[in-house]
């Protein structure tokens, strides 16, 4: 399975957050570390994103983007229909790879045509490839 030690944000839009937590579960079994399980803070809130009071909807936008700082991978499950929370996190991605010693490695799967999507270290046509890709053993 892959080397433990990792650790990923798994971006992706607020309405497909049930996809997005099956490939975090995923991960995890994989031996992945998921820097912040928005999916499952989402959840536990009971009411959209959109509909937070501002201190809420701040400290939870915050604690995403902690997420993705803290992360060695960044994998955005590009949505069906366009996400502002979700490029906005790629975006964030993009700039802390940039200043990142290490550097945080970016990777897109599913169709996503923004130019943005071509800063990444590698793209995958489907989300499935991209969590095999992750998934697989190393050397194996």
């Amino acid at each position: 399975v892959v080397v433990t030690g990792l650790r990923i944000y798994v971006a992706g839009a607020s309405t497909e957050r049930e996809r997005v937590a099956r490939y975090m579960g995923a991960l995890r079994d994989a031996g992945w570390e998921i820097t912040e399980d928005w999916c499952a803070s989402e959840a536990s809130l009971g009411v959209e994103d959109g509909d937070l009071d501002e201190e809420t909807a701040r400290r939870v936008a915050m604690r995403d983007l902690d997420g993705v700082h803290r992360a060695d991978v960044f994998w955005l499950v590009a949505p069906e229909r366009p996400s502002f929370g979700a490029c906005t996190e790629l975006g964030y991605a993009v700039c802390q790879r940039s200043t990142s010693p290490v550097g945080l490695r970016i990777i897109i799967s599913g169709p996503c045509s923004s130019i943005f999507a071509r800063l990444a270290d590698r793209r995958y046509p489907t989300h499935l490839d991209a969590l095999r890709a992750l998934t697989e053993p190393v050397n194996g």
